[in-house]
């Protein structure tokens, strides 16, 4: 593709169609524009502007990496080479583009899986390294520099990587690291470190060898900087030693009846603070069950109503009143009294009810009297 210090395309061959969707005759005579992205075309034509008036260049032409726009409005990466001629005193820039898309997303790729490790590293504290056994030559990922608080890039040797463990577990690690390289054993502990800033740190060594054709010709491995969780390890212990002091070995023996208390004042607060949260506990149960005793008692008043019900009913159906056989006589010697209110009712009782004072009447059955209100 040729274009002119105006960046309009004066030439374009065939294979321009493949790159971009566009075919030769479309692309000559419109602007470059038109497969630049528009975040790139501002700073493009500046560029071109700045090298035709002062002959200036920021970017180098023999070799270019930048994204293209495709007719369909996709993006891609392009590799381009610029050259430069003259005609009749105006200047042309020809380049040569390439779509260098394969190439890109494997990169891409692994740009992504180092971000997400390094993300990775970040939140758990844990790095990972490898040991060349030939060179013995160390590769850190860079939360181990974090971890030794070293610049990224300065990798040190075996001897000098060896140098940052506490004195007392160097010891151990060479050896380790020893039976590693004889005999192929893993290893796996926590150990101290000191930092470059001659800072302590409690680290999880872990660690691999790799073979190939039988040999060990590496060893692999991860740290994890468990200083945090050793630190609340150690707060936690240290909280529950001096609750275990404020409350002595037998906490009951302050609060015991009859005796003296011998008691500190932080003892008491503690020994009061849980009295009242067994105060509370319990008048909470006390009104628990008081409720489920009021829910038991309106369930009884519930049931009581039919089986009252019931009562009624087994007297029979009601039957009409009527007058004893001797009422000709002029009542009946064994008259029942009045009662206190109309509710009909059977007595066992024998014998025959003329008419009662209060207006009830009954008649005569072979077993039974009933009794209610008379019509």
């Amino acid at each position: 593709m040729t274009v002119d210090a105006s960046s309009t395309v004066q030439y374009a061959n065939d294979a321009i169609e493949d790159l971009f969707g566009y075919s030769a005759e479309e692309l000559v005579g419109e602007s470059l524009s038109a497969v630049i992205p528009d975040r790139l075309e501002a700073a493009h034509f500046e560029a071109i502007d700045r090298y035709v008036e002062t002959g200036e260049k920021r970017l180098d032409w023999e070799w270019l990496e930048l994204p293209a726009r495709h007719r369909n409005g996709e993006k891609f990466p392009v590799g381009v080479s610029f050259g430069e001629y003259t005609i009749d005193g105006e200047p042309f820039f020809t380049g040569i583009i390439r779509d260098i898309t394969d190439r890109k997303e494997p990169e891409a790729a692994l740009e992504r899986s180092e971000d997400l490790l390094d993300r990775t590293q970040r939140l758990t504290n844990v790095g990972g390294w490898e040991l060349d056994r030939a060179t013995d030559e160390q590769r850190w990922t860079d939360e181990v520099y974090r971890i030794h608080e070293l610049p990224v890039g300065d990798e040190p040797d075996l001897e000098s990587a060896l140098d940052f463990y506490h004195p007392e577990d160097r010891r151990v690690v060479e050896a380790a690291v020893e039976r590693a390289i004889e005999s192929g054993e893993g290893y796996d502990e926590e150990l101290r470190l000191l930092t470059a800033n001659d800072e302590q740190r409690w680290v999880r060594t872990q660690w691999e060898p790799h073979f190939e054709n039988g040999e060990i010709t590496k060893i692999r491995g991860a740290f994890q900087d468990n200083t945090e969780q050793k630190f609340q390890q150690r707060e936690l212990r240290s909280t529950n030693s001096t609750l275990s002091t404020l409350l002595g070995k037998r906490p009951g023996r302050c609060a015991r009846r009859g005796q003296r208390p011998r008691c500190t004042v932080r003892q008491r607060r503690v020994l009061s603070a849980l009295r009242r949260r067994r105060s509370a506990r319990r008048a909470h149960r006390q009104r628990l069950s008081g409720s489920r005793r009021e829910r038991r008692g309106s369930v009884r008043r519930r049931r009581s109503v039919p089986r009252d019900q019931r009562r009624l009913r087994r007297g029979g159906p009601r039957r009409s009143p009527a007058r004893c056989s001797n009422s000709r006589t002029g009542g009946c010697s064994n008259a029942a009294a009045p009662l206190s209110r109309p509710r009909r009712r059977e007595i066992g009782i024998s014998g025959c009810i003329t008419t009662s004072p209060s207006g009830y009447d009954a008649k005569q059955s072979s077993r039974r009297f009933t009794i209610g209100p008379g019509r």
